[in-house]
């Protein structure tokens, strides 16, 4: 999968390199006629300045090329996160027996795979030998269904009621 990613990153890459080519060239082409004709078909002098736009038109051009090409190499460099594939990973090993839910699932690019690094909840009351074991099994389902997840680092925290999604049980203030 990394290496079809690759293969269509290099095609759309040269499909932009040549859509530019071509647009830049006409630009130069209408820029440089404009330049050359249109002061003595229209009488008006400033338009021997069309070659000199055309260019600043097709520089233009260039560097937004650039920009698009260079954003997905760049991001991966950067260690930049995958958020859809943070989702289904999280997805996977939510349905792994015995976990409660995910809290935090991160998914980045590093060369040709994927790093994963996850907060995986389990019933607090476990020892830690059954958690580890739930941790280990959520983390194979992850890597047996996600082929580009090349490593997968889990952290097994105990599922406790969140205190801020609990109601209030103090007594009101005044009361015996």
């Amino acid at each position: 999968a990394a290496a079809r990613g690759r293969v269509v990153r290099i095609a759309r890459a040269d499909a932009w390199h040549h859509r530019s080519d071509a647009i830049t060239s006409a630009a130069a082409f209408v820029g440089v006629a404009v330049a050359v004709w249109g002061p003595g078909l229209t009488g008006v002098p400033e338009l021997v300045l069309a070659d000199e736009i055309a260019a600043m038109l097709a520089s233009g051009i260039i560097v937004v090329t650039a920009l698009r090409l260079i954003r997905p190499s760049l991001l991966e460099l950067l260690d930049a996160s995958a958020h859809d594939l943070a989702e289904r990973v999280a997805k996977t090993a939510a349905a792994t027996p015995g976990v409660v839910r995910i809290e935090k699932a991160h998914a980045r690019r590093a060369g040709r795979g994927v790093l994963v690094d996850m907060h995986l909840h389990v019933d607090g009351d476990l020892d830690v030998r059954t958690a580890h074991a739930i941790a280990g099994r959520a983390k194979a389902a992850v890597l047996a269904a996600h082929r580009e997840v090349v490593h997968v680092l889990v952290h097994v925290e105990p599922d406790e009621p969140d205190p801020a999604n609990e109601p209030d049980r103090t007594p009101p203030s005044g009361t015996p």
